[in-house]
């Protein structure tokens, strides 16, 4: 009776998995930021002398290109640490995240 009991939760638990993955459509994660969230990072990109771009495509491209110059991963924009040097960052971002790696091994 107990070993059944135990089958059905496991199969519940799996049940709701299954669930909340079809709901996410197979893409996990944010796509896109809101729109606020677009606003804050084309005022930041002004403020530090960048273009802002009018769309959303656009201002990540800017990002990109941020990142390009840093050396940073361009691939998925904005990079975490293209938000950081921007003033984007949250409370738990380091900002040794921007300092070359070179200067950090000789530390």
């Amino acid at each position: 009776m107990g070993s059944q009991r135990a089958r059905n939760g496991w199969l519940l638990v799996l049940a709701l998995v299954f669930a909340i993955n079809l709901s996410a459509k197979g893409k996990p994660g944010q796509r896109v930021p809101d729109a606020k969230r677009q606003h804050e990072i084309r005022a930041a990109l002004v403020e530090h002398g960048y273009k802002s771009g009018r769309t959303w495509p656009e201002t990540q491209e800017i990002l990109r290109d941020i990142a390009r110059e840093h050396h940073w991963q361009h691939v998925h924009a904005p990079d975490a640490r293209v938000l950081i040097l921007l003033g984007l960052g949250n409370e738990h971002s380091d900002p040794q995240v921007l300092e070359p790696q070179i200067n950090r091994l000789d530390q």
